[in-house]
């Protein structure tokens, strides 16, 4: 009766209610459905004093339990891919479709760490959008989503695969340029500043990896050197080693 419903057509594809909405009621059902061929054979051992058609309850048993098996694989599979949709929306800004302040901090502490395993210089940078608060006040917050989702691409553009973007909060953003020295840096960052979209500029810090410190304390660093780019009149990058 199961394998003949319309909805065996769609065993496969897309559910048709999230897997979160199994009431109890459809919980007290598939149980009750559990407990049906052995239930049948006890009945047919009372009636019949004993006698029971083995093969069929046996074969009721194979293709029931199969088609149970069948649909928990199916839930399996729906409930890994949430999580695995999950996971992804966790680490992903939904603005500018880059790696969040989150995968940020993950990511650079592993580059770190694999710097310090190999020995491979790393530069981390921070970059600032110029005076956006007024940027915000004068085209309105959609035109300063606009921007930074513009400016997200058009720098994403720019960089190596092995470099890192990152949305780090607010107009900031972090860069991560992996086998790198100061020099390789500033270079990439001046192609970002020539393509920022729709005439604006920003200011940014980098700092090199000295070798021992921590992820922390190198961001610290790169932070320091964003500010001090800012406090000395923006549009400019400084750097420290």
């Amino acid at each position: 009766g199961a394998a003949l419903h319309p909805s065996m057509r769609t065993l496969t594809g897309e559910p048709l209610r999230p897997v979160a909405e199994m009431s109890p009621k459809r919980v007290l059902l598939v149980n009750l459905a559990c407990m049906g061929a052995p239930a049948l054979l006890i009945i047919q051992g009372v009636l019949q004093n004993g006698q029971v058609d083995a093969l069929a309850a046996a074969i009721g048993c194979i293709v029931l339990f199969a088609l149970l098996a069948l649909r928990m694989v199916d839930l399996v599979g729906q409930v890994q891919d949430k999580a695995r949709q999950l996971d992804a929306v966790a680490h992903i800004d939904a603005l500018t479709a880059l790696p969040n302040r989150r995968a940020w901090d993950l990511e650079l502490r592993r580059r770190v760490a694999s710097a310090r395993r190999h020995g491979t210089p790393v530069v981390v940078a921070i970059i600032d959008l110029d005076f956006f608060k007024r940027y915000n006040d004068e085209y309105g917050h959609q035109g300063g989503d606009h921007l930074l989702s513009a400016a997200a691409a058009a720098w994403r553009a720019e960089l190596r695969p092995e470099d890192l973007l990152a949305r780090y909060g607010g107009e900031e953003f972090g860069a991560i340029f992996d086998h790198s020295r100061l020099a390789d840096a500033d270079r990439i960052i001046e192609r970002l500043q020539e393509v920022t979209p729709q005439g604006q500029t920003f200011s940014a810090g980098a700092a090199l990896w000295n070798g021992t410190e921590s992820a922390e304390e190198l961001l610290a660093r790169a932070d320091a050197a964003l500010y001090a780019a800012k406090n000395a009149g923006r549009d400019r990058l400084y750097v420290t080693s």
